[in-house]
Formats: structure tokens, sequence, C-alpha cells
């Protein structure tokens, strides 16, 4: 083969080589191209306001299918009843439980302004979660087998302006590990 056509062949090959490198730099280029111009109105992105109505602390979840049943208790379907509403103007409610955790929900009395629950058999503070401008859900407070009383205490300020106790049972179902 001769000098000539061995310069032929590599440009040839050079320039095949040279547009297979072209078209496949146009094929992925455009899509990259076009993805990074300006979005469309269906890709608008939300950003959250940190204001300090977005600061304040919410319950992760809400059970969406709970039941009012007698006696201001409301009761979860399944095992357990663990949430329990209270209700202006009832100073003692009683419950029996059969779960080691209870929460509890209702509204603030008397113009209060915060709110103070605490596990008077065990010593457990409640943290208290505002779901509304006068609606308050506690954490779960930690229960002790047997008799369990809770303190609600409704304040104005440092001033007790309401205190309500809760009595509760611990009293496990018989197809239940007795085990916490």
């Amino acid at each position: 083969m001769s000098e000539g056509m061995k310069r032929s062949a590599l440009a040839k090959s050079e320039t095949q080589f040279l547009s297979v490198v072209a078209l496949l730099v146009v094929l992925l280029g455009v899509p990259v191209v076009t993805s990074i111009g300006p979005s469309s109105t269906h890709d608008q992105v939300v950003v959250r306001s940190h204001n300090l109505e977005d600061q304040l602390r919410a319950p992760a979840s809400e059970s969406q299918n709970v039941e009012p049943a007698a006696g201001g208790l409301k009761k979860t379907p399944g095992r357990t009843n663990n949430l329990i509403t209270l209700k202006c103007g009832v100073a003692t409610t009683t419950h029996q439980v059969q779960s080691a955790h209870v929460r509890l929900q209702g509204g603030l009395c008397h113009n209060a302004k915060a709110l103070k629950v605490t596990n008077l058999t065990n010593g457990f503070s409640a943290s208290i979660i505002m779901t509304g401008p006068n609606e308050f859900s506690t954490d779960f407070i930690d229960l002790q087998e047997g008799e369990n009383e809770l303190q609600v205490v409704h304040l104005n300020g440092t001033k007790e302006v309401l205190s309500t106790k809760v009595q509760l049972h611990l009293r496990h179902p018989a197809n239940v590990d007795q085990k916490l």
C-alpha cells in the first residue's frame, strides 16, 4: 500500500471518528441545554417562609379514623385507647387504658395562656403542643402499671386558673404479653 493511500484511509477514519463524536455531542447536549433553560410553570419551587408560626411544634401525625366514645374518651381502632380528649369544666375524669402511653388533647380553659401536664404517679412532665389558637395536644405520657394520676393545670401567666385530675388505670388485655 502506498503512502498516499495510507494517508487517505487515515483521513477517512479520522473524519468518521469526528462525525460520530459530533453526533454524540449533539444528541447528549440538546437535553442538557434544554433542562438548564428557564423552567416552565409546572416546575415551580415552593419555599417555606421562616415565620415564627412555621417554627411552632406540631404533632408528626394525627389519626384520621378516631371515633368519639362516651365520657370524653376517644378510642383508636385496634387494641389500644391512647388519646383522651379533655373538656373544660370537668374537674376529674377516669379512664381505663391498655397502653403504657397516652396523649391528652383539648382546649385551653378560662382564658388560660399556657398548660402544664404532669403524671403525679411517676413525675413525668408532658410536652405541650399547641394545635390551634386555643387547642393543645401532648406528647405521649409514660404510665406505670396500675393507677396513674395526671394533673392538668391551666395557667394565665404564673397564676393557676384551673386544675383537672385525670385518673388512669393501666390494664393490659389478656392476649398481650405483660412486659412493657
